[in-house]
């Protein structure tokens, strides 16, 4: 048994069936279609390179679905995923819930949380089980679905959203999610916005909408359809060395990933 994984029988205990172990299978589905691999690839080519600064021993994503590493190469001795289901991803898997990490305190460098607040049973219980497993000194990274978007607008207006990956999950505003790092100790780094497109799930219309895509990206740089957040860990008495750290406020300004459009 790897030495971050708990050692308690209970905790460790895989995940029973359930209704969220069917909509991961689902949302898995949805992440193999055109829209859902565009959505991908732009968050990889993001977190790839919020990581390339990041170091440490080990690195667990807690996945909704992807069921495949996000990061390539992480820059860490050991990068595992955590799903409720079994899956052939390329790298080591455990069985759990994020509500439950199955892991020791503060054993683990970095927690991508990969839509988990969008599609968990409680997103607050999620991000404080997180903080706990966490080294001071290391960085959650919540990557979610934006309500406030053309990606929110269509959940709105699609007929059987609550039956349909992904437009079941919560699209919890960012402010949200930022105030609950902030109660958890954890403080807001950096805030990326990713998508700048509209959500269509035809390759040919969004070829013909490339246009009016680039138009979006320019005038509503804060309205993408997916976020990317990173947080650090801070505790009492931690010193930070090497380089003058610039004071970060509250609410750390917004910026657009710079990443190709592929339109």
């Amino acid at each position: 048994m790897p030495k971050f994984v708990s050692d308690n029988p209970e905790a460790s205990k895989p995940p029973e069936a359930d209704g969220h172990s069917d909509r991961e299978t689902r949302l898995h589905q949805w992440f193999q279609s055109y829209l859902g691999k565009r959505l991908v690839a732009e968050q990889t080519r993001c977190v790839t390179d919020i990581m390339k600064a990041k170091f440490g021993q080990h690195l667990i994503q807690l996945d909704s679905g992807l069921q495949d590493p996000l990061i390539q190469k992480p820059p860490v001795g050991c990068m595992s995923l955590m799903s409720r289901v079994d899956n052939r991803a390329a790298c080591p898997v455990i069985r759990g819930v994020p509500e439950h990490l199955p892991l020791r305190p503060e054993a683990i460098d970095h927690v991508l949380l990969h839509h988990t607040l969008d599609y968990c049973e409680d997103p607050y219980q999620a991000l404080r089980e997180s903080e706990q497993v966490l080294v001071s000194g290391g960085y959650v990274i919540v990557v979610g679905f934006s309500p406030f978007s053309f990606w929110g607008i269509r959940r709105l207006l699609q007929w059987n959203a609550k039956r349909t990956q992904p437009w079941n999950g919560r699209f919890l505003s960012v402010n949200r999610v930022q105030d609950w790092l902030n109660v958890l100790g954890l403080e807001v780094q950096s805030h990326y916005t990713l998508a700048h497109w509209l959500p269509v799930s035809s390759p040919v219309l969004a070829d013909k909408l490339g246009w009016f895509n680039t138009l979006i990206a320019w005038m509503l740089p804060q309205q993408g359809g997916c976020y990317v957040l990173v947080a650090q860990k801070r505790t009492p008495g931690m010193t930070l060395t090497g380089s003058k750290w610039r004071k970060i406020s509250a609410r750390p300004p917004i910026q657009r990933a710079n990443i190709r459009n592929e339109s």
